[in-house]
């Protein structure tokens, strides 16, 4: 039974103790890439599948003063507030804060062809 299913598994979010908020609040960058690598082999050996944390994961809600590491925060806007606003709340593995994109991309492209049995 389920031999024809795939498992997927993702960095869950929602919470301050979700998966994504705290890969991407407590790891350095260089700790989330040797995760990644960590993780995706472990779940390549049990035939699991990893949804990569690629884009458009939200990292809140965060804890009163609770230091934010958004991504692109150099990036500043006002809003329709009136409000300048710096930075997002949304994981992006391109971003200068976790720079994760190329480590993803070997994973992925290492996996090309895999064939589950």
């Amino acid at each position: 039974m389920g031999e024809d299913m795939v498992i997927l598994v993702r960095l869950d979010l929602g919470s301050p103790c979700s998966p994504i908020h705290v890969f991407s609040q407590y790891l350095s960058s260089s700790q989330q890439r040797k995760f990644l690598v960590y993780l995706d082999n472990f779940l390549r050996e049990n035939r699991v599948l990893f949804s990569y944390p690629v884009f458009g994961l939200y990292m809140s809600p965060w804890e009163e003063n609770e230091a934010k590491t958004l991504s692109w925060r150099e990036v500043c806007w006002v809003n329709v507030f009136g409000e300048e606003r710096c930075g997002f709340p949304v994981y992006d593995s391109l971003a200068p804060e976790f720079q994760t994109y190329e480590t993803i991309r070997e994973l992925a492209q290492s996996r090309r062809g895999e064939r589950c049995e």
